[in-house]
């Protein structure tokens, strides 16, 4: 039996629904980036990383990730028009 009601996506990942783009990740991110950026809520960490405009600034030194000698595909290109992560310790919002 197939079923089209679960995708798989990468994490993170960006996905488009009409016209709203998402872009989401697991939360390792926020993570790491308090352990650099003391003090910060994991809802403000979350806000950097839209100022910063990349999903990743801790990787690869402190958040393990492939390298991209290249190109750093973490890099938002653009802002999406909903930010969220996973695993956090509890649920906020930001406008």
């Amino acid at each position: 039996m197939q079923t089209t009601a679960c995708h798989m996506l990468p994490n993170p990942a960006q996905v488009q629904l009409d016209s709203v783009q998402f872009m989401g990740s697991s939360g390792q991110n926020v993570d790491s980036i308090g352990q650099c950026c003391t003090g910060l809520s994991e809802l403000q960490r979350l806000e950097m990383v839209l100022k910063w405009r990349h999903l990743a600034p801790t990787a690869p030194d402190i958040l393990a990730c492939y390298p991209m000698p290249l190109e750093d595909l973490f890099v938002l290109d653009s802002t999406p028009h909903v930010l969220f992560a996973g695993n956090q310790s509890a649920f906020a919002t930001s406008l």
